[in-house]
């Protein structure tokens, strides 16, 4: 049943993007902290249907300067994300580098240099929200056609 109710999520997590991409974040936060709630009962708390659900609200708080919220959200999602074989590179980059515009939100510019420094090994999310989409190599992150 759990499964279920879950399936009847998708147009309401489409919603949420919806509300995102038109600028209305707070609605989005709302619609995005419903789904976490039903995932989490459903596929537990640290699954990566989850990780996802955090990513995204944790962007949205992001935008609306809900930076402690956003940090537990992006730091819970790229730590399960991480740990997953089912993740794709560009899902954990993309934690990653959400969760380092949080700490320079913050202030905190040492610390999101160590998050994005933890990474120099593994691949690259750009920081425009314009990139293409994809992962780079430390050498490769100057050259996004985005940023050029």
């Amino acid at each position: 049943m759990a499964v279920i109710e879950t399936v009847a999520l998708g147009p309401v997590w489409n919603e949420g993007w919806r509300l995102s991409h038109s600028g209305d974040y707070r609605a989005a936060e709302h619609i995005f902290q419903l789904v976490l709630d039903k995932r989490a009962g459903a596929f537990g708390p640290n699954s990566t249907e989850v990780a996802r659900t955090n990513h995204a609200l944790g962007e949205q708080q992001l935008r609306l300067g809900q930076l402690a919220e956003a940090e537990a959200n992006l730091k819970h999602a790229h730590e399960i994300r991480a740990a997953s074989s089912r993740v794709s590179a560009f899902d954990v980059a993309a934690s990653r580098e959400s969760l380092a515009h949080v700490l320079e939100a913050q202030g905190n510019l040492e610390g999101a240099k160590e998050v994005r420094k933890g990474s120099v090994t593994k691949s690259l999310a750009c920081s425009n929200y314009k990139c293409p989409g994809r992962t780079f190599s430390l050498s490769q992150i100057k050259t996004c056609g985005a940023c050029r």
